[in-house]
């Protein structure tokens, strides 16, 4: 299973997915019993009955003739309620609906063809339904909404994963595109349009038997910096379309049965070669036959269009993955400081963007070097920020790493835009790495490129009494020469990737000043600085 987990970061990375979620989770623990003073949250207009509406709309779903159903209607709402930016929300998430039914059925076509994966995907599936107890009939329901055979004839399985990226890029892109330019314009609304009460039951449905959720714990205030965070995810679901249009991937599964196959092979052979002769060892399979398995495949990986269309796509892609950088810094100084000036009464401009506290958090200029403290995380604790969706008070835990990361990340992507390079510092070393994004972004001919094209073959392990371990591993004495007794160790650094073309080994640019030789210096580097941490992990990862 590590084979087959190594083969897929190899093509998802190649493939351009260069970034993953957001970089922490907000954990909420159980709350006292609600006070007459409990919601924070300033119903504005007259648009939480019609929040409350839609949420018991939901709650009474049980058919997919109910799920569509409730999705018009909540449309609908919106229409006749423009002003009322909550419903907008819900609006925003339940419209492109229809494009997904039965999209995990069809993708059986692609998967059932990996067996390993189809046998993973698949155990995860059943897990989640024989959980259902634990989650209401609405959830059920959009269980199999998006996994039954979908009733329109023309949903039919997809048979490469090309007819998957075609469907992103000409159907599912041009939606979110319309949903991430509807969310950034809502931004301009005065902030108090926002807030409104959000009940967290809506994620895992209610039983007048059963409790899902505590319900001290179910009614959060919505306000609007969680608007960042709704744009940065789908701005970077946008950035991660437009590049992975941009590469062939439509051998994947072949490619993934190789590796698998030829990890059989060896098994099979060295148990026949070892029958009478005592246990035989498992035959490893590292990088090194991951890489030879993967050659076998020339248009794997390989641009789809011709150099302008593709560098238009993939320019679009780095615009959006800034942006839900920026957005990600924004939300998170934002929802510190609103609840902040929520409870203490203070009128919120329409424009404000929070730079007050970002300048006081900011502790180090653009050079890494300390310059100040002016944050103090005790002054910004509010006393109701329990209330809020994110916790104002989760937030301030450990902020200067948080902070740091996001602002650095943000920076990155914001100074790289011309094509330059950034010069980050470590946040444990404090060594300077210099760092091209922009770069990651431009046209190949093919992504093999990057693929390494000499392997590390000897361990010379002093340690072990000053024997080297060629290979896979071999078989030592390791008591020394004169000595009958024979042990097997294995080369533990045996297929690790040692060197690159010398016109890849920067990965076109992204890393500018590495060489064969600091390589995994830079690596190490990488790995200690969290701005870089969805560069990292898949560096990490595959090399």
């Amino acid at each position: 299973m590590r084979d087959i987990k190594t083969v897929f970061a190899i093509l998802g990375f190649f493939a351009g997915i260069l970034s993953f979620h957001l970089y922490y989770k907000v954990n909420y623990v159980s709350l006292s019993k609600p006070t007459p003073e409990r919601s924070v949250a300033m119903e504005s207009s007259d648009q939480q009955p019609v929040i409350d509406d839609i949420r018991n709309k939901i709650m009474l779903i049980n058919s997919k003739a109910d799920l569509l159903k409730v999705r018009q209607e909540i449309i609908e709402l919106a229409k006749a309620n423009p002003n009322f930016l909550g419903v907008q929300i819900f609006k925003m998430f339940v419209e492109p609906l229809p494009l997904f039914e039965g999209i995990l059925w069809r993708l059986r076509g692609i998967v059932e063809d990996t067996d390993l994966t189809h046998l993973a995907i698949l155990y995860r599936l059943r897990q989640i339904y024989e959980n259902r107890y634990i989650y209401g009939p609405h959830v059920e329901v959009l269980f199999h909404y998006l996994t039954d055979p979908p009733k329109d004839p023309a949903k039919t399985m997809f048979k490469k994963i090309s007819e998957v990226q075609n469907f992103l890029a000409k159907e599912v892109l041009p939606g979110m595109e319309m949903m991430l330019f509807v969310a950034r314009d809502m931004m301009a609304a005065k902030p108090e349009l926002f807030q409104f009460e959000f009940d967290k039951s809506i994620w895992v449905g209610e039983d007048k038997d059963r409790r899902f959720l505590d319900p001290d714990d179910a009614k959060k205030t919505f306000i609007r910096p969680y608007m960042s965070y709704i744009i940065s995810g789908l701005a970077r679901m946008v950035g991660t379309i437009y590049y992975l249009d941009c590469y062939n991937l439509d051998d994947t599964p072949a490619a993934m049965n190789e590796v698998l196959k030829f990890s059989a092979i060896n098994n099979m052979t060295n148990r026949f070669l070892t029958l009478g002769k005592g246990r035989g060892l498992p035959q490893v399979i590292t990088r090194k036959e991951i890489y030879e398995q993967l050659r076998k495949f020339p248009t794997l990986l390989k641009a789809r269009y011709d150099e302008s269309t593709a560098n238009q796509k993939l320019q679009k892609s780095f615009d959006h993955f800034a942006l839900a950088a920026q957005s990600d810094l924004e939300g998170y100084v934002c929802s510190i400081k609103y609840p902040e000036m929520i409870i203490q009464g203070e009128e919120i401009p329409a424009d404000y963007n929070c730079k007050d506290l970002e300048r006081d958090m900011l502790e180090r200029d653009v050079s890494q070097e300390f310059v100040r403290i002016g944050f103090q995380e005790e002054e910004h604790f509010v006393v109701k920020g329990k209330y809020f969706l994110l916790d104002p008070n989760q937030l301030l835990l450990n902020h200067k790493v948080k902070f740091n990361e996001l602002s650095e990340r943000a920076r990155l992507y914001r100074e790289s835009k011309n094509g330059e390079a950034v010069i980050l510092a470590s946040d444990v070393t404090g060594k300077k790495i210099s760092i091209n994004v922009r770069a990651a972004f431009k046209y190949q001919e093919s992504l093999q490129k990057y693929f390494p094209t000499t392997f590390d073959d000897i361990d010379m392990m002093s340690a072990r009494g000053g024997f080297d371990i060629r290979g896979v591993g071999q078989w030592v004495t390791p008591e020394g020469p004169g000595t009958k007794r024979r042990e097997w160790a294995w080369n533990y650094t045996y297929g690790r990737p040692r060197t690159w073309r010398p016109d890849a080994v920067t990965f076109g640019g992204f890393l500018p000043d590495a060489t064969n030789a600091n390589i995994y210096e830079l690596m190490y580097t990488m790995k200690l600085t969290n701005a870089l941490r969805p560069f990292s992990l898949l560096f990490t990862t595959i090399y």
